[in-house]
Parts: C-alpha cells; sequence; structure tokens
C-alpha cells in the first residue's frame, strides 16, 4: 500500500502545487517507501532517476567548488573585481557545448528524459548536470589564473607640508 501521495505535490500560498517535478520527486519516494514490493521495473526506472538527481547534484557541487578554487586568489589579493576571463568566458564556452549537445541528445533519443547508460536524466536536469561538468573542465584546463594581476588602489594627493602665507598683492589697472 503507498503513502496516497501521488496527486499531491506540495503547498504555496495555502494552496496545493501540483508539477511534473515534485510528481517524480514523491514518486520516488513512494517507489522506496511504499509497504508493497514493487515490480522490478518501478524500481530500476526510480533507481535510475534517483542517480540522475545524484548525479546532478554533484556535479553542481563540483562547480562550485572549482570557482572557490579560481576566486581564492583573487580574494587573498584583494581585488576588488575579477577579469572577464574568470567567469564569463567559460560561462559562454560551455553554454555553447552543453545546450547543443543536450538537443542532440534530446533528439536522438526521441524524448525529453535523457538516458546515459544507467542513469535518466529528467527535464533540465542533465543541462544542469552537464554544464555543471563541462564548466569545471573548460574553467580548469583553458582559464585557470593562478596569479591575479591586482592594479594597486589610487591614493589621494597630499602634500608634504603646507605653504606658509603669502601676502596676495592684487593690483587694479584703474588704480595707476
Amino acid at each position: 500500500m503507498g503513502l496516497g501521495l501521488a496527486g499531491f505535490a506540495g503547498w504555496r500560498k495555502g494552496r496545493p502545487v501540483s508539477t511534473q517535478r515534485t510528481r517524480s520527486l514523491l514518486f520516488l519516494l513512494c517507489a522506496f517507501c511504499a509497504s508493497e514490493e514493487p515490480n522490478a521495473t518501478t524500481r530500476v526506472s526510480a533507481m535510475n532517476q534517483f542517480s540522475g538527481l545524484l548525479i546532478t547534484a554533484l556535479s553542481v557541487l563540483a562547480a562550485a567548488i572549482v570557482s572557490g578554487l579560481r576566486l581564492k586568489p583573487y580574494i587573498d589579493a584583494g581585488a576588488a573585481r575579477t577579469p572577464a576571463s574568470f567567469m564569463l568566458y567559460p560561462v559562454l564556452v560551455t553554454l555553447a557545448i552543453t545546450v547543443p549537445v543536450v538537443f542532440l541528445l534530446r533528439k536522438i533519443q526521441g524524448k525529453k528524459d535523457i538516458d546515459i547508460g544507467p542513469v535518466r536524466f529528467n527535464d533540465r536536469m542533465s543541462f544542469i548536470a552537464l554544464g555543471c561538468i563541462v564548466y569545471a573542465l573548460i574553467s580548469l584546463t583553458f582559464f585557470y589564473d593562478r596569479a591575479p594581476v591586482v592594479r594597486p588602489a589610487p591614493q589621494r594627493f597630499q602634500p608634504a607640508e603646507p605653504r606658509p602665507a603669502e601676502p596676495l598683492n592684487i593690483v587694479f589697472p584703474a588704480a595707476r
């Protein structure tokens, strides 16, 4: 007997909300927590989806660690800004690679969920997982800066010592 949560996805502003992602996550929960034994196909499908979710989470963690490692020298040097090669260029290259590959895989497999071996990526998880992995690889191999160049902060001009007071002579031409 299941938990009876298949139609319920959550609450938002006091109303029940039903979305595909939350329904699939609840399906995973029900498949693992149900008291009756689900069939082998359901169990394998749920495990494949869970594996896809786990790989997506680990790839996001890897991208965060890589970004932190790349940002640390700039923080240590006290840089106010990072160059465009720090984040913009790797992200643009990653998008140029990831988006066509994911759409190509969707077209080849003929469905929105992408199966790579035993792992199934639902909805946008394939963009996230592949994008984070490609970002980590691209940024570490091509855009890794060990020594940041920091411009010194502009210093205010301060005279060494104040000038002594001098008499001011103003001569008007009409007074001559």
